[in-house]
């Protein structure tokens, strides 16, 4: 419904982009996890695109939902190279000493990617890290050790059965 109503007011003759950035917030703020897909795949004709990428992934940083963490890969993989710029330039800064609350999304989408703990060499070549990497090498590699500590306690915590509640 919505993406139908941003095609009506494209093809407005008169339109500023105001109410297509409008609508976008409203996929946004939906949290609902093919946001970024939505707005990346259907909206990238959009002459706004590049801000609507951003708002996003700003969107994703600033209020980060346990699935952002595959967003996020998503984004710095994707084909389009207007989003895997967007995407560096905001997660490279987080990413390189994460505060608690993204080390604990990345951790659980490291253990998503990889289906266990990931190696040295997967972690060594994950997309997260490189951008963080690329940003500050030496705080970048305080934080692959880290990760590959909480990634290695999120696996385990996703091996223990789930605890019955009682009646």
């Amino acid at each position: 419904m919505i993406l139908r109503k941003i095609q009506e007011v494209r093809s407005r003759p008169k339109h500023d982009g105001y109410d297509v950035f409008v609508l976008t917030q409203l996929i946004k703020y939906s949290d609902r996890s093919d946001a970024f897909e939505i707005i990346s795949s259907r909206l990238e004709d959009d002459p706004d695109f590049e801000d609507l990428i951003s708002s996003v992934l700003s969107h994703s940083i600033s209020s980060p939902r346990e699935h952002t963490g595959r967003m996020w890969y998503r984004a710095l993989e994707s084909d389009n190279p207007v989003v895997r710029s967007v995407a560096k330039k905001y997660l490279a800064p987080v990413f390189v000493a994460p505060p608690p609350n993204y080390s604990r999304i990345w951790a659980g989408a490291l253990v998503d990617r990889y289906g266990h703990s990931p190696t040295a060499l997967e972690m060594a070549t994950d997309p997260i890290f490189l951008v963080a990497k690329e940003r500050n090498p030496e705080k970048a590699e305080r934080t692959r050790a880290m990760m590959l500590s909480l990634t290695e306690k999120e696996y385990l915590r996703r091996q223990l059965p789930t605890p019955v509640k009682p009646q």
